[in-house]
């Protein structure tokens, strides 16, 4: 039973990240924003998605181990995605200081608030109160 509930909470991440290449070429690409606010409210997003998916796939409030699995693989994924990023940039224009810490501002929130948004505060809203808020 703990393999179904591992594998759930991989796949809310995996869709996690799908969300997040789909929710940025719309917004992005066909809607045509962009800056800093932008990347805020999309990992804002984003995360609630985390949490609440979390919530309603595990009917609890997830373990140390799993938030913490969830976590190192959402943001994992996101940090060598945004660093194959800003390697190709600075092999195209040249290593600057300013770029790096654009994408730095761009990349940020998505780990500071999957990391908030999984917290036992923020999961207990998901949860029907009904179910045990405990572990």
């Amino acid at each position: 039973m703990e393999d179904l509930k591992r594998s759930r909470v991989t796949i809310i991440v995996v869709s996690a990240i799908a969300l997040f290449f789909l929710i940025n070429f719309f917004t992005r690409y066909l809607l045509g924003f962009s800056g800093v606010v932008v990347s805020l409210i999309i990992a804002a997003v984003i995360a609630a998605y985390i949490s609440w998916s979390v919530a309603r796939a595990l009917g609890r409030l997830p373990t140390n181990d799993e938030r913490s699995r969830a976590l190192w693989f959402y943001i994992g994924f996101l940090g060598a995605l945004f660093l194959a990023w800003g390697l190709y940039v600075s092999i195209l224009t040249g290593f600057d200081g300013a770029a790096i810490a654009i994408l730095l501002l761009h990349f940020l929130p998505y780990p500071a608030l999957a990391q908030l948004f999984l917290t036992d505060r923020f999961v207990r809203k998901f949860l029907n109160s009904k179910e045990t808020p405990g572990r």
